[in-house]
């Protein structure tokens, strides 16, 4: 029985204690006498401000707010070059200040300069297909073309055989009617693929 007692009593002794601690602390005059008149804790009563007051008046106000700070720029950009190719040569590095229209590397020439001597030939190639030497100008006329001029006159002149077998009538066969249809529309096909 004891036991138990004891066991309540360490339950709540923390509790007491800081009730004890408290009371001492808020009211010590309940344990302690103390001279108020020698306490160093005495507030001293504050000045009085003076406030001036006026009247309501509606106005407008300036949007301007004068402040002092700093700014900090972007630190880490990403740089892409607009052309591929190997570096040749890096004018800055990194943490360097870079003004704007500085070149930041410079690129080999030497793979561009393919690149546009390859796509030379490759027009050539096809101007030579098309029987021409220059470039043609807006005043170019495609229907001057060799090969259009070709499938021209080969549509013509199937169309012009289909008409006469069209015309013979039963005296042709069926089969180079069918043949001369065949050949007219794929004159047509190639006249407008020329």
């Amino acid at each position: 029985m004891f036991r138990t007692l004891f066991k309540i009593f360490l339950s709540f002794f923390p509790w007491l204690a800081l009730l004890f601690a408290l009371v001492v602390v808020y009211k010590p005059n309940l344990f302690f006498k103390t001279d108020s008149s020698k306490s160093g804790f005495i507030a001293k009563p504050n000045p009085l401000v003076p406030v001036s007051v006026g009247k309501i008046v509606s106005r407008t106000l300036s949007k301007n707010l004068k402040t002092t700070g700093s700014f900090k720029g972007l630190e880490t950009i990403a740089v892409i070059p607009k052309v591929e190719g190997r570096v040749s040569k890096v004018f800055h590095d990194i943490g360097d200040e870079v003004y704007p229209g500085e070149p930041l590397l410079l690129i080999d020439e030497t793979d561009l300069k393919l690149v546009v001597n390859e796509a030379k030939k490759s027009l050539e190639l096809e101007m030579a297909k098309l029987g021409l030497s220059v470039l043609p100008d807006e005043k170019f006329v495609v229907t001057n073309l060799p090969m259009v001029a070709k499938a021209a006159i080969l549509e013509k002149n199937a169309v012009n055989k289909l008409d006469r077998l069209r015309r013979i009538g039963t005296a042709s066969s069926i089969e180079d009617r069918e043949q001369a249809e065949t050949e007219s529309k794929v004159s047509k096909v190639n006249l407008d693929n020329a």
